[in-house]
């Protein structure tokens, strides 16, 4: 499998969660903007991870852990795969991988920060 057919592959993986839109009932995916997840479903309906986890109980909260391990699993192959690009001279391919595992890294603290967050935490 190349680079392009990894990376799509990566990311085809981590947005099937089966959680769903309290809504329609769609299929939620994460979306990160800025310093926060949000996750929407195809009708475009917006639930922020703390809507997650008080609609959805502690299943919501199983499966938000479990997708952060998932990307850290993809993180971890994504670096695999850039030492085997730099290894072979590919810069533009490192470069790449590089920034699609920054992006991924940054998903990870950002939720992790969201759900350890305490309730009485304030904002």
């Amino acid at each position: 499998m190349d680079e392009q057919g990894l990376i799509k592959h990566i990311y085809d993986s981590q947005v099937k969660l089966g959680l769903a839109c309290s809504r329609c009932k769609g299929e939620l995916i994460p979306i990160t903007s800025g310093d926060s997840i949000t996750f929407f479903c195809e009708d475009a309906h917006e639930t922020s991870v703390e809507q997650l986890i008080g609609d959805q109980s502690k299943d919501a909260g199983a499966t938000l852990h479990t997708l952060i391990a998932s990307w850290h699993k993809n993180a971890i192959a994504l670096e695999l795969l850039a030492q085997e690009a730099r290894t072979q001279g590919r810069a533009k391919a490192v470069d790449i991988l590089k920034r699609h595992i920054s992006t991924l890294e940054a998903r990870i603290e950002i939720l992790k920060n969201t759900l350890d967050k305490k309730p009485t935490d304030k904002d």
